[in-house]
């Protein structure tokens, strides 16, 4: 959140976050009432990563939108229905 305060940043289209193990750390440091951010994608290739990472982005009003080799794209689930949503 600090970042994104910095840049006095409320909306943020995507976020792509690979801090080598420390991915739950960052995201639990964003205050999701205050920031939109429509996408994320987010490494999460660690034992267990994946399914702790998704649990906690349903918690915070995302869903998986694709699943990569080593990363997950998540969308805000009321992004599902918008011109944007399109994930090819």
């Amino acid at each position: 959140s600090t970042i994104l305060d910095h840049l006095k940043q409320l909306h943020v289209d995507f976020f792509s976050l690979d801090v080598e193990g420390a991915e739950l750390l960052v995201l639990d440091s964003i205050d999701f009432n205050r920031f939109q951010i429509d996408y994320f994608l987010i490494e999460d290739n660690g034992p267990g990563k994946r399914r702790q990472i998704q649990e906690y982005m349903e918690r915070q009003g995302y869903e998986v939108a694709r699943v990569l080799a080593i990363d997950t794209l998540y969308r805000r689930i009321e992004m599902r229905n918008t011109s944007h949503s399109t994930v090819a």
